[in-house]
């Protein structure tokens, strides 16, 4: 607990924590998205945009 504290108020990764967490979903999306993208792109492309 203290230790984590300490790294909290010492690390400036503590505010910036809870912002990289919301990217983070999005991060783990694209992957499985390019994924896709390159089994069927043009076809998986369209479908997210509309």
């Amino acid at each position: 607990m203290p230790p984590q504290t300490v790294a909290l108020a010492g690390n400036p990764d503590a505010p910036d924590a809870p912002d990289p967490a919301p990217p983070a979903p999005t991060i783990q999306i694209q992957p499985p998205v390019k994924t896709q993208l390159l089994s069927d792109g043009k076809l998986r492309i369209p479908k997210r945009q509309a």
